[in-house]
């Protein structure tokens, strides 16, 4: 009786264990898939906002075990949702609870900012202003590459938690 006890007392601390490594390969899943999508997706890549895709599993304040992918990269979210009237055109798959707000006007950026030629590139028009050499856009299509990941990763997930939570309560409760 004792011998059980001493398994039941085991079983929170080997399901937080299991949910760390299970959450850990799902977060390394989603990363997979968002830099396959960023990298099929991208006309012209240069590897920087895929490189730039980070993980991380940590517990929240609650105790909860939380993964979290991201980017810092500014590209990232424009990648993800587009910009100006031509983002806001675009399809796209929104979480729940995202709204966004769009530029509706063009605006200039110098060319020196970019290290390729737009105009090749995307067509992008050229204007001189007072000798220095702008792009003029109005924006650019969205090309979601986390949500598809995390909803693919998602599909996945299930199976992934079982399997880990079954191998982690067979080796802890020998």
């Amino acid at each position: 009786m004792n011998r059980l006890r001493r398994k039941l007392k085991q079983i929170p601390k080997i399901a937080k264990e299991a949910a760390i490594d299970a959450t850990s390969d799902v977060v390394d899943l989603t990363q997979i898939y968002a830099v396959q999508n960023v990298q099929s997706q991208s006309k012209h890549p240069t590897g920087e906002l895929a490189q730039s895709i980070k993980t991380e599993v940590a517990e929240d304040v609650s105790g909860n075990v939380v993964g979290r992918v991201w980017s810092d990269k500014k590209q990232a979210f424009f990648k993800e949702f587009g910009t100006g009237p031509v983002g806001q055109e675009s399809p796209k798959d929104l979480p729940p609870g995202i709204v966004l707000s769009y530029r509706q006007t063009r605006w200039f950026f110098p060319t020196s900012y970019v290290d390729r030629d737009l105009s090749l590139l995307y067509g992008m028009l050229t204007v001189s202003i007072k000798e220095v050499d702008f792009y003029m856009t109005r924006g650019q299509p969205a090309s979601p590459w986390l949500y598809p990941a995390l909803k693919d990763a998602s599909k996945e997930a299930p199976g992934i938690f079982k399997e880990t939570l079954n191998r982690y309560m067979k080796e802890g409760l020998k």
